[in-house]
């Protein structure tokens, strides 16, 4: 079995959508800029990031054309998908459908705790196994900018669209202005070093900084008191 059966198995693309062209900024757009670029000229590439927050069909556009064409099913991106068994989000037997590692990262970015109105600031753990799918489920540990919630979500990529459904005790937002985590793999010392991490994310994923300003608010100490105690049960 080869690394793509492995995490595509099953997942026969199917659909005839056409991917849309990328609009990321490259690095060599800013170097052209010079050593004193003007905010506007700098501005003019961040707001294609921006875009790419807030587009799935962008967001789509960087996938190697082998991924988009996998995701492809043919199919609108359920909600919640069918079938599923167990709570909304917090088991693998019911993961929230969204397009890619990118829409992994935007969609958690979008969470908004319902009592509190915190942000969360999330990682990727790994992945398991799934009685619902034929592939692999990725698994997200969370913590809110506040450090009073911690969460782990489950959540299945391998669509072209994002569920628009908030898992029990949150809320989406709706215009993304900036990221709050990684979907690459564990951050160090999780959350100690997210803000630095979700920079190097959004740089590399998006073309430039998109990172939200609410990392910076973080009760550090408190959070990560919160995930150690939760880490020991």
């Amino acid at each position: 079995m080869t690394i793509k059966d492995f995490f595509f198995k099953g997942k026969k693309g199917t659909g005839s959508k056409k991917q849309k062209k990328s609009i990321k900024p490259t690095v060599e757009e800013f170097e052209a800029l010079g050593p004193n670029p003007s905010p506007k000229a700098v501005m003019k590439l961040f707001s294609r990031s921006y875009r790419i927050l807030n587009d799935v069909e962008l967001q789509n556009a960087d996938y190697p054309a082998m991924m988009f064409a996998e995701f492809d099913d043919g199919a609108q991106t359920p909600d919640e998908l069918p079938g599923a068994v167990g709570e909304f989000g917090r088991c693998a037997d019911n993961p929230i459908p969204v397009n890619g590692p990118t829409g992994q990262v935007t969609y958690l970015s979008r969470l908004l705790t319902a009592d509190t109105e915190s942000r969360m600031a999330f990682h990727r753990l790994g992945s398991t196994t799934s009685r619902v799918l034929d592939a692999m489920v990725d698994i997200f540990e969370l913590v809110s900018i506040d450090g009073t919630r911690y969460d782990r979500l489950y959540l299945d990529m391998y669509h072209l669209g994002q569920s628009q459904k908030a898992p029990e005790g949150y809320r989406l937002i709706g215009e993304l202005t900036g990221i709050t985590g990684t979907s690459i793999g564990s951050s160090r010392d999780f959350p100690l070093h997210i803000g630095q991490d979700a920079f190097e994310y959004a740089c590399s994923i998006f073309g430039a900084p998109v990172v939200s300003s609410t990392l910076k608010d973080m009760d550090l100490e408190k959070a990560r008191g919160l995930v150690k105690a939760m880490e020991k049960r």
